[in-house]
């Protein structure tokens, strides 16, 4: 932790906390009393990219993507193979990224192969996934519950 003072305005102290992941600053004071949230950036633009980036490589898909029993069984619940693939997809985006597969949104094209092989179906199903969209919303709701989770409402961030 390092303190550093405003070149600006002699009398402002920040207190700054800077490592590879993070960098946070607190609340400062300006010249007219002010006090203000400090710009920030909580994490680097490298840490987005890595976390948010759905992997291509044959080994990062294995690690993010396979399927455990509970998983396969929940999924082979499903009557249409269109439905299980979709689920997969939705329940690995859920996991891997902290997001659902939104509407339209197809994983590239390894991920979707590797997830149908799991399940024995075949990877073009997932067109017909997302001809009735409320299958989506309905797979959102079971996994919600299951893993529970739930949507942060936007009146929370408001408060914010």
């Amino acid at each position: 932790m390092a303190r550093s003072t405003d070149n600006i305005c002699g009398r402002r102290q920040t207190s700054v906390c800077r490592t590879r992941i993070f960098q946070f600053a607190a609340l400062s004071t300006t010249k007219t009393g002010r006090s203000e949230m400090a710009q920030r950036a909580l994490l680097s633009e490298a840490w987005w990219q890595q976390a948010t980036t759905i992997p291509d490589d044959e080994r990062a898909i294995a690690k993010h993507y396979t399927m455990d029993r509970p998983d396969l069984d929940l999924i082979m619940r499903q009557n249409k193979a269109s439905n299980r693939l979709g689920l997969a997809c939705v329940l690995a985006t859920l996991r891997c990224l902290g997001r659902p597969l939104a509407d339209g949104e197809i994983l590239p094209l390894g991920v979707l192969r590797f997830l149908a092989r799991q399940i024995g179906v075949d990877h073009r199903e997932i067109e017909r996934y997302f001809e009735r969209p409320r299958t989506r919303r309905e797979h959102l709701v079971l996994l919600f519950d299951r893993l529970k989770m739930r949507p942060y409402p936007r009146t929370r961030s408001s408060r914010l």
